[in-house]
């Protein structure tokens, strides 16, 4: 079974006029669903306007029961530093795959002379 913790209701003068909104300060609130984004048709309601999503809370008000909507903030996810480091790895394993490659295409290419070359001696005269 899912927790619910009591809301205490803020009221907002811009809101005030809908009826599905909570009217008063002390209205006591539990939240009863999760945020969730708001349908296409509901874009329009006053829950909806600021960021598009909502939650649902059952409000008391004297001895009634009344379901209400107000706007929330979807949870964060890390989705965004995962799809750059999973970007990053991928660029990383190209870079190996291309270096062994260019390895192996060079010694394929060596001249005669690079052939000869004796590789303790330096290539550059004067070079120690």
């Amino acid at each position: 079974m899912k927790k619910t913790l009591p809301v205490l209701a803020v009221s907002i003068p811009a809101i005030l006029s809908d009826p599905k909104l909570r009217t008063k300060p002390d209205d006591h609130c539990i939240s009863v669903g999760e945020c969730m984004p708001c349908a296409k048709s509901e874009a329009n309601e006053n829950y909806c306007r600021g960021t598009g999503y909502k939650q649902e809370l059952i409000c008391m008000k004297g001895a009634l029961n009344i379901t209400i909507y107000e706007f929330c903030l979807p949870p964060t996810t890390n989705q965004g530093l995962t799809n750059v480091l999973t970007f990053e790895s991928l660029m990383l394993v190209i870079l190996l795959f291309a270096s062994i490659l260019l390895q192996k295409e060079k010694k394929k290419h060596l001249s005669s002379f690079d052939l000869r070359k004796d590789p303790r001696q330096p290539s550059k005269p004067f070079q120690t």
